[in-house]
């Protein structure tokens, strides 16, 4: 895995982009999910480091490319589509969304408690780990986009958010040294909170009971 090493600058852009845009959609997840947190906590534990221990194994050979394109891209290919089928796959009915949610979020969560490690073992620099917060956010709301839309009936939202992460990924890859990765950044970083804004519902327990009664 690859360490780019940060400028501030660039860094501080990223931060308070993801600030400003990903603090409504992250309101949203959490008022959506709040009420089957509890409940559907131990799965969505297990189905976000099952995901992430699947994804390593699948990407694990891309590392040795060394193409920042290349790793970006598989990285969203492989790691969206499993943290929804995952769940999808063992949860009927209403729980698979939960547990998809849960995945998602588990999954950024594990995923940059690893990085976070290798950065404190590398003496790396700290702003590493302050946008690997941010990343968990990411993951959350990209799955709950995937998951949403798909439950709907589209896929469209799986699309997206596979190429949101790709482009997010792609610009981290790019160090952040030149306008178009910070660019890169900000726009993935803006339609993700925009879209999760429109796609993610209000309150889960409305919407759960009206589902339930069709």
């Amino acid at each position: 895995m690859q360490f780019p090493q940060y400028p501030f600058t660039s860094v501080l852009i990223v931060v308070v982009t993801s600030a400003i845009f990903l603090t409504p959609g992250i309101l949203k997840f959490f008022r959506y999910l709040c009420p089957f947190f509890k409940e559907h906590l131990p799965l969505g534990v297990s189905f976000g480091i099952f995901a992430l221990v699947l994804a390593s194994i699948l990407e694990f050979p891309i590392i040795f490319v060394k193409v920042p394109f290349l790793i970006a891209l598989t990285a969203a290919v492989v790691e969206e589509p499993l943290k929804v089928f995952i769940p999808k796959f063992f949860l009927k009915n209403e729980q698979w969304l939960y547990g998809v949610l849960l995945s998602g979020f588990f999954f950024g969560v594990f995923e940059g408690l690893y990085a976070m490690v290798i950065v404190i073992i590398l003496g790396l620099s700290p702003l590493l780990a302050l946008l690997r917060v941010f990343l968990v956010f990411l993951h959350s709301l990209w799955t709950g986009i995937s998951a949403i839309t798909l439950r709907k009936g589209s896929p469209s939202g799986l699309f997206v958010s596979m190429f949101l992460h790709f482009l997010y990924n792609y610009s981290m890859l790019s160090s952040i040294h030149d306008v178009f990765a910070v660019v890169g950044a900000v726009i993935s970083i803006s339609l993700t909170g925009l879209i999760s804004i429109i796609e993610i519902p209000d309150g889960g327990k409305n919407l759960s009971h009206k589902n339930n009664t069709e």
